[in-house]
């Protein structure tokens, strides 16, 4: 299939067509900056074609079709426009400086929980909250409670009835839970030494559905690639015997991200160490684990975190694969690479990512919804951080959704000066599909 277009000039600066599927396009509509028009009204025509030959002598049934534009300049003079403006409508967003590593959202206490290592801020200053976890309020942005953790605090998760936080550590070997709402430390698991006296550290903690006391981590060893050493399940800190190591069974796993399925059978594992890009199915038993399937190149790349929701496993590449036998469900369109996590909203049929695509933000971070079903782009949002942080390309981590149309996350730079570790918050209709007036429209054939 083949697209042309060609358009009068007056308001419309230049016009892009993305496939989306086979059947389906997103047609962006680019204006000019108002600063470059006069006050006055610019009516447009745009004219595009869709062929099924290159030199388009079979037009498909509806082709050519018209568009036609309206672009009203009240204020050229306005200093809105003296920003640059991004193709992608823009939203609000608060930021926290912290030097945060990542964050979870507990609906029970209505609070977001971060982990803080060691480091400065991004201003360059001391971080007061170094070493700790911390409790924010999303809705009025203040951190409301800390507690010290331990040196260099980075994976967290929390528990679905919101009793526990689990913590895991980058410089040391154990993961420690804390009771909430109160954040007292109530328990400390060793993760020890492989056979070579080598320290290991939590990859990836998941926690158990229904099961608070129960959680599997994927550990890494020290000095040495791959660098995934074992998987295993606690009880209360107690290890269940049969655990899963990259030696265990016939071919070398790398399980380094992790999602337990829905009903508690099953833990799904991603391979993001070897050029694999495997799915690996893990059976949950008494005794332990036990590798129940193994799918060969399963994801289309890299990325740190998976999530399991109705038998279906969610990547960060956008890749969504059927639990029960590793095949490809869907794929959701991106530019660029995904945040770490994909959220997934199967209650408003949404999923939510976060890509520092330059190209549809021009130096913002890209927010998109897409159709959880359909696998299409439903709308697309650029979030400016504001100062020296707008000329970056920024992607995030950590993603998560929060309250009624809440989303944040964490965001990803290479130092703390170029937006490593601040706290996006955002609170704004479109995380719940809600799609403003906007400059792209959808186009299907």
């Amino acid at each position: 299939m083949q697209a042309y277009w060609n358009f009068s000039q007056r308001g419309v600066a230049g016009v892009d067509l993305t496939a989306l599927s086979d059947r389906q396009a997103r047609l962006d509509i680019n204006f000019k900056q108002p600063g470059e028009l006069e006050r006055g009204v610019y009516n447009d025509t745009i004219e595009f074609r869709v062929c099924a030959d290159p030199e388009c002598t079979r037009e498909i049934d509806g082709s050519p079709a018209i568009i036609s534009t309206r672009f009203e300049v009240t204020d050229p003079d306005d200093p809105f426009f003296d920003e640059p403006q991004t193709t992608a409508r823009r939203i609000p967003a608060t930021i926290l400086d912290l030097g945060a590593s990542r964050i979870v959202w507990d609906e029970f206490s209505g609070l977001l929980y971060a982990t803080i290592p060691a480091g400065t801020s991004g201003e360059g200053e001391p971080n007061d909250y170094a070493n700790s976890v911390i409790a924010i309020d999303p809705q009025t942005h203040q951190i409301v409670r800390s507690v010290f953790a331990g040196s260099d605090p980075d994976q967290i998760e929390v528990s679905d009835d919101g009793s526990y936080l689990y913590v895991g550590f980058l410089n040391s070997s154990r993961v420690r839970r804390f009771d909430l709402p109160e954040m007292t430390q109530s328990l400390e698991i060793s993760l020890g030494v492989n056979d070579r006296g080598e320290s290991l550290f939590a990859r990836d903690i998941v926690i158990a559905p229904g099961q608070p006391g129960t959680i599997a981590v994927s550990m890494d060893r020290t000095n040495r690639a791959p660098d995934f050493e074992k998987l295993t399940v606690f009880d209360d800190g107690v290890p269940r015997p049969n655990e899963v190591t990259f030696q265990s069974v016939h071919t070398a796993v790398y399980p380094t991200a992790l999602a337990w399925s829905e009903d508690g059978a099953s833990i799904y594992g991603k391979n993001n160490e070897s050029s694999g890009d495997n799915l690996y199915v893990f059976a949950v038993e008494e005794a332990g684990l036990s590798l129940a399937a193994s799918y060969q190149n399963a994801f289309i790349g890299h990325g740190d975190s998976i999530t399991s929701s109705e038998g279906l496993v969610y990547a960060a590449d956008g890749t969504v694969l059927d639990g029960s036998d590793g095949s490809a469900y869907g794929q959701y369109p991106s530019r660029d690479a995904f945040t770490e996590q994909l959220v997934v909203d199967t209650e408003r049929r949404l999923a939510l990512a976060v890509s520092g695509d330059y190209y549809e933000a021009q130096g913002a971070t890209t927010l998109q919804s897409f159709d959880l079903d359909q696998f299409t782009v439903i709308d697309t949002v650029a979030i400016r951080l504001g100062g020296r942080y707008d000329s970056l390309s920024l992607k995030g981590k950590s993603l998560v959704r929060w309250g009624e149309q809440g989303l944040a996350y964490v965001n990803d730079g290479t130092t703390p000066y170029n937006g490593d570790g601040l706290v996006v918050i955002i609170d704004d209709p479109f995380v719940i599909g809600e799609v403003a007036e906007r400059k792209h429209m959808q186009a299907g054939w």
